[in-house]
C-alpha cells in the first residue's frame, strides 16, 4: 500500500499479507499525515522503495 500526497513521492504504507495485517477491529492505515489517496500495488514479496505498477485500486481521502 501507498500513501498519496497532493504532490511529491509516494510513501510506503506497508505490505498486505495475512502475517502484516491487523485483524477485525484493528488499525488499518496509520499515519496517514498529508496523504490525500491510498493507494494498493503488486508489489515483490520484500516490498518496495517506490511503486513500480500503476496501481490496481486508488482510494481518495479527501
Amino acid at each position: 500500500m501507498w500513501f498519496l500526497p497532493a504532490s511529491g513521492e509516494p510513501r510506503s504504507a506497508g505490505t498486505m499479507s495475512t502475517d502484516t495485517m491487523p485483524p477485525p477491529g484493528g488499525e488499518v492505515v496509520p499515519d496517514l499525515d498529508a496523504a490525500t489517496a491510498v493507494a494498493v500495488t503488486v508489489e515483490p514479496g520484500s516490498g518496495s522503495p517506490l511503486p513500480t505498477a500503476d496501481p490496481i485500486v486508488t482510494i481518495a481521502l479527501t
